[in-house]
């Protein structure tokens, strides 16, 4: 008898749980709740709403953010099957694009100077990757612009693009030596630079004259 009323507690805590993810499935957050998400990504501008479209399975929100005038569309989806582990939510993925097309074209200008036709930026040796760190660093200065807007956290975690680097001697296919490099709004040309010959080092035996 007592094991059987040690185990009551525990049912009755399991079915209010499953009462509450049952009352949450297919719940949306209201109007002014998508708002409070979309503001928490806007960063220090804030959001004024322009349409609402009921759609299948998410309601598309259309919004413009009041300083630069910047326009986008976020997806709010219910709570699903699992309530509780499933909540409401919003998509992200439209308003970082939005941002990134405000340097996109600043920042492609570069990469087109220093990628081959295979899209990575190659050099041979350390005084090219030199010149690459600090043309990587200029791309980065350009994407800081938006320290004005967000956190240095919301634009590490949000890279406006990878680098691909490669370490080839003239007329090789392939080198001995490749990696990336994330333009987040962190990068120091020099520290770059050391970092990378350190990464030659470790992985090649080499050192990169």
């Amino acid at each position: 008898m007592k094991k059987k009323l040690l185990l009551l507690p525990f049912i009755l805590v399991i079915l209010l749980l499953s009462a509450c993810a049952w009352k949450m499935q297919g719940k949306y957050f209201s109007d002014k709740e998508v708002i409070r998400e979309v503001e928490m990504l806007t960063g220090t501008e804030h959001v004024m709403m322009l349409g609402k479209e009921e759609k299948s399975g998410y309601i598309l929100y259309t919004f413009r953010t009041d300083i630069r005038n910047i326009e986008f569309t976020v997806a709010s989806y219910p709570a699903g099957d699992s309530g509780l582990y499933n909540p409401a939510n919003i998509t992200e993925d439209n308003y970082r694009n939005a941002i990134h097309a405000l340097y996109d074209e600043r920042i492609q200008a570069i990469c087109d100077e220093i990628y081959d036709i295979d899209g990575w930026a190659i050099f041979t040796n350390r005084s090219e990757l030199h010149d690459l760190v600090n043309r990587i660093e200029e791309m980065d200065e350009i994407y800081r612009e938006e320290l004005q807007y967000h956190s240095s956290a919301w634009v590490k975690n949000n890279c406006i693009t990878v680098v691909g680097l490669t370490r080839r001697d003239a007329g090789e296919d392939k080198g001995d030596f490749s990696c990336t490099v994330k333009v987040d709004g962190t990068i120091n040309a020099d520290e770059l630079e050391e970092y990378i010959c350190n990464l030659y080092k470790e992985r090649t035996g080499k050192e990169l004259n």
